[in-house]
């Protein structure tokens, strides 16, 4: 039925979903608009209006979603009404509009066969008659049909180019350029972003060429080709913009598609408030409209994960067990979604097997849909998780990998990165260390593209812009509804004036409350006016602190860059040498640098600027060297590590020390031997901290003093335990080392 684009791309090309039906009838058909027709198809005459009202009322039940066959009976009552009048007044556009429709109805109940010879026959009789109108339409529909199938694409790019050429050389720029648009949805849907984002942008350029209003359908569009590549801030851009041109063309029938597009880009920056904002009011709208689409089910899932975020887990079933009352799933991809939602409802519930049960069954049916985009890659990653929760490390592995398989070019940054992160658990959990790595730095490179700084800027800026355009629009509407106010009071003083002439006593009186009106109106200016002045001034600070923010994160930005820069530059004097002493001292001044520069990296990621957290630092540091350092044995690294937080001017010489007693350890404890251990330890004891490194090398030399040693790397402990204020120590017994670092915490309360 009307799962055309509902079903081959639910929510990459939700827009798409609302336009393709509508090129001929410039607008979405809503039930608002068919309970109009059906009132003018009452007092309708047999004539060309009545044909239209019947088809328009007939598209309605089509399109509607569900593939309930009772729509489709609906659908044919109509079209064949309107086909048989068409008939009788021999009017042949109308006549192969209808049957282009029962073509359409035909292939909806899933009559392959017959749809396809009904196609071939009206083909031939569009040629003979030379209806190339008729011709381009039926082209154009049946595109969209095999849109269903899934397999089709290059017989549905031919019917599109065919259809998009007719409509230009009848120089019909509207439905040529809407043709265009869905030869890019078909692009975007086939992972050529790249592809698809070129062609959106040829589109919208021909639209503006022409004057085209609804602009609101590519922008939309474009929204989530930005976003499925990573560039959020363009995808924010555009979904505003649509919602802005919807707004501006007052063409709202699909409101709630371009809501729960917008939410969705929020939640992938991080803004889950907002974005649930947007998708409560997208769920409203479906709500009003009484019109079921696996959509509604999408954004009926996200508010339900938020109620789960608030601890409010039974309310998040309650509201899911309710909608699927009052909009009951039709189609397979619908009843799929409501069994993921019920999946995540009842493990936040701890029901385990039933959420088992249900994430098995959300599976099955996007399997049986044989769907491929985000919602049920979506289902994998969900499922996959549950597993990994359960420490099922072999099924979420199996279900997480799955969810990589889809193509990667249709899908966004956010879950590409989080897919990653996940395996990488699972595989650190089996022991496959180097896939482990493999998915950590693929997550970290994904993670840093979503963490850009300036992205970020761009997008505060985009939703400030956005919000103060918003915000004047207001306060124009506002004032024009105050002068009409004023102009309506006005014009009742005047009839009043000339009613009453010959009283004057009542004249005066109505003067003196007129002239008190109008000082309480000033004065209320006045206080406005404050007001505003008030919260202008505080939005300025607001302004200077948040940029002081994002000045901070852009020096440990640029101090960490310009480390890797020494680092890099380190890297190729040692090209130049072929003294081994001058090569090893290069290597330790650049593990040395990173150790600084790793601090500078976590600052700048992180929500505090002043503090990092010294058990992450510690774990990143260990796997640094232990990478970096050419180890042909097994050298295991083991941790006993506080999560505290430390000031930077401690973190640094922290760090400083951690690399020469790892390094040490690394190259001289084990030198003898393949294998071995290094255990780390950092904890808190009253106001004090202490940090022991220790590995069952064969340690020092009976006689090592450590006030006599001249090594830098001890030298250099020294030095920076002292500018610690703490004490520095070397313990050794028969098979350990121990070297201990105690200082005082003076940067946060006991």
């Amino acid at each position: 039925m009307r799962g055309i684009h509902a079903v081959a791309k639910p929510y990459l090309m939700l827009i798409s979903l609302m336009v393709w039906g509508m090129a001929v009838t410039a607008q979405d058909i809503d039930r608002a608009s068919v309970n109009l027709f059906l009132k003018q198809l009452k007092v309708s005459g047999r004539d060309t209006t009545r044909i239209k009202l019947l088809l328009e009322i007939g598209k309605f039940h089509v399109f509607k979603p569900g593939e309930l066959k009772s729509d489709l009976d609906s659908a044919a009552q109509y079209i064949n009404s309107a086909r048989h009048l068409s008939d009788s007044l021999h009017l042949q556009h109308w006549q192969h509009a209808c049957q282009t429709m029962q073509i359409v109805i035909v292939m909806e109940k899933g009559d392959e066969l017959k749809g396809r010879k009904l196609f071939n026959q009206a083909l031939a009789d569009y040629n003979k008659s030379g209806d190339k109108e008729a011709e381009a339409f039926l082209r154009f529909r049946f595109a969209i049909w095999l849109t269903t199938r899934g397999t089709y694409t290059t017989e549905v790019l031919y019917q599109f180019y065919q259809s998009a050429s007719l409509y230009r050389l009848l120089r019909m720029p509207v439905q040529e350029i809407n043709v265009l648009k869905e030869i890019a949805s078909i692009h975007f849907d086939e992972g050529k972003v790249n592809t698809a984002e070129a062609e959106l942008h040829v589109v919208l350029k021909k639209y503006k060429a022409i004057n085209y209003k609804k602009l609101h359908y590519t922008y939309n569009l474009l929204s989530s080709v930005t976003r499925v590549k990573g560039d959020f801030n363009k995808g924010l851009m555009y979904a505003l913009l649509s919602i802005e041109s919807m707004n501006k063309s007052a063409d709202t029938a699909s409101a709630a598609y371009f809501y729960a597009d917008l939410a969705r880009i929020y939640m992938e920056i991080g803004n889950n408030s907002k974005g649930i904002e947007w998708y409560k009011k997208a769920l409203q709208k479906w709500r009003h409209s009484q019109r079921a689409s696996f959509a509604v089910f999408v954004a009926a899932g996200y508010i339900s994960e938020d109620l789960i975020a608030q601890k409010k887990p039974k309310e998040a079933l309650t509201m899911t067990l309710n909608l699927a009352k009052e909009m009951p799933a039709i189609t397979t991809i619908q009843k799929a979604c409501l069994a993921q939602n019920l999946a995540r409802c009842y493990d936040a519930l701890h029901s385990y097997a039933l959420a088992e049960k249900y994430y098995q069954e959300s599976l099955q049916l996007y399997a049986k849909s044989n769907m491929d985009f985000e919602v049920s890659q979506e289902a994998r990653r969900s499922i996959g998780k549950f597993y990994l929760k359960r420490e099922a490390f072999d099924k979420a592995g199996i279900h997480l990998r799955k969810a990589l398989h889809f193509n990667p070019q249709k899908l966004s940054t956010a879950a590409l990165k989080d897919t990653h992160y996940m395996l990488f658990r699972v595989d650190s959990a089996q022991g496959n260390y180097l896939s482990a790595m493999a998915h950590y730095k693929k997550h970290k490179q994904l993670n840093d593209a979503i963490l850009d700084s300036r992205k970020t800027r761009e997008i505060e800026e985009l939703q400030i812009q956005y919000e103060t355009e918003k915000r004047k629009k207001d306060l124009v509407l506002l004032n024009n509804k105050s002068k009409l106010q004023q102009n309506k009071l006005q014009e009742a003083g005047m009839t009043q004036k000339y009613t009453f002439a010959g009283l004057g006593l009542m004249l005066i009186i109505v003067a003196l409350l007129y002239y008190q009106y109008k000082l309480k109106n000033k004065s209320n200016s006045d206080l406005q006016l404050q007001k505003r002045e008030i919260s202008n001034k505080n939005d300025a600070l607001e302004k200077l602190l948040t940029e002081k923010e994002w000045l901070l994160k852009e020096i440990h930005h640029r101090v960490k860059n310009n480390l890797q820069i020494i680092i890099s530059l380190l890297n190729t004097q040692s090209t130049y040498l072929d003294n081994d002493i001058a090569l090893s001292a290069i290597r330790e001044s650049q593990h040395r640098m990173h150790s600084i520069s790793l601090i500078h990296q976590k600052l700048y990621q992180s929500e505090n600027l002043a503090f990092i957290n010294i058990a992450e630092y510690i774990k990143e540091l260990a796997a640094y060297l232990r990478d970096s350092l050419d180890l042909s044995g097994n050298i295991r690294f083991r941790f006993d590590l506080t999560p505290l937080e430390l000031d930077v001017n401690q973190a640094i010489p922290v760090g400083l020390i951690l690399n020469e007693a790892i390094t040490n350890a690394i190259k001289y404890a084990f030198k003898l031997r393949k294998d071995g251990n290094i255990h780390i330890s950092f904890f808190k004891e009253a106001e004090y901290v202490t940090l022991l490194i220790r590995d069952n090398g064969p340690g020092f030399p009976a006689d090592f003093d450590i006030h006599k040693c001249k090594s830098l790397g001890m030298n250099l402990m020294k030095g920076l335990s002292a500018q610690l204020g703490g004490t520095f120590e070397v313990k050794r017994t028969d098979h350990l080392t121990c070297l201990k670092v105690v200082f005082k915490n003076k940067f946060l309360p006991d």
